[in-house]
């Protein structure tokens, strides 16, 4: 991880290396999210206060990356560029993380802001419609209600935390007798990957864990 923010360059973690090309792709903000709570846990496991002032670092670099809006885009900093809400579901983890690890108000504050936003945009109908990546509805936003949920522990505000269930009710009525889940591709009609399935049961997993 400490190599990927170094090549990187720009305070985030790349997005992975290209054995082909012999190359590091651009910081992601998704990824770097969820990163961030993992540098935390193995900071205090480890007593590493080097882990843990990178994570925080990280959580800085998030707070530049996120729109007036409060979303997280889904790529890299273009002008013009529509947040993301999966993204931003899952920087979320890293600004919470953060904000318990530091008590800095600026981390909960950028969470909630964020959770405002997706819940103002959700659908009636408990998914999101808007802004999606690829403009795709996705059951693999049961890890924005995951995070929606742990914003309501701090937040205390009932708008995040019924957002989050409006969510996982609708997740639960795609899946299908056998376990399958629909609309868990990137496209419609295509096969999912097996990590968006493993997206969709953690976060109904830990929802119900919650």
């Amino acid at each position: 991880i400490q190599r990927a923010i170094l090549a990187a360059s720009d305070g985030g973690v790349s997005k992975g290396f290209d054995l082909m090309r012999g190359r590091w792709s651009p910081s992601y903000p998704e990824t770097t999210g969820y990163t961030i709570p993992t540098l935390l846990n193995a900071s205090d496991a480890y007593q590493s206060s080097e882990w843990r002032k990178l994570a925080l670092s990280l959580a800085e670099y998030e707070l530049d990356h996120a729109t007036p809006e409060g979303g997280v885009i889904h790529w890299k900093s273009n002008p013009g560029a529509a947040p993301i809400v999966f993204d931003t579901g899952q920087v979320m983890f890293g600004w919470l993380a953060a904000y318990r690890q530091s008590k800095d108000e600026r981390y909960l504050n950028a969470s909630a802001q964020a959770g405002d936003w997706l819940a103002g945009i959700q659908d009636t109908s408990g998914c999101w419609k808007k802004n999606q990546h690829l403009d795709v509805v996705k059951v693999i936003d049961t890890r924005v209600a995951w995070a929606l949920l742990e914003l309501s522990h701090h937040s205390q505000k009932d708008s995040h935390r019924q957002s989050a269930i409006r969510n996982l009710e609708w997740a639960s009525q795609q899946q299908d007798a056998n376990g399958w889940f629909k609309h868990c591709a990137f496209r419609s009609g295509d096969d999912p990957y097996t990590h968006t399935l493993a997206y969709t049961a953690e976060g109904l997993l830990e929802c119900g864990v919650i």
